[in-house]
């Protein structure tokens, strides 16, 4: 799943223009948890939770909530970009984790 409809990212301006606060969370299968995480945090992003919401269900949905202040708008890219193709891989080596969403906004 990775970044798809249920994962979301809000980049609000300090008025600087290269500076901006980061709040935001991934939904995800249990596989895409540790890539993106090593991903997040290389790009110095805090990992605030990892948590569920269904204890009862096969497939677990899995949520990572970030944030980061004085970013840079390329490294949120470059972390969907990480974490979509951690989704293709998976779905190609046949331990699916369903779809990876739409073009990477969410939508």
């Amino acid at each position: 799943m990775g970044v798809g409809p249920f994962s979301e990212a809000a980049i609000e301006s300090t008025g600087s223009s290269r500076q901006a606060i980061v709040n935001g969370e991934f939904a995800l299968f249990t596989p895409e948890i540790e890539p993106t995480i090593r991903a997040l945090t290389q790009q110095v992003f805090s990992i605030s939770a990892v948590h569920n919401h269904q204890v009862s269900v096969v497939r677990q949905l899995w949520f990572v909530h970030f944030s980061q202040f004085d970013t840079d708008s390329l490294q949120l890219r470059a972390i969907m970009d990480e974490n979509r193709a951690v989704s293709n891989l998976l779905n190609q080596s046949g331990t699916g984790t369903g779809t990876s969403g739409s073009g990477g906004d969410g939508q």
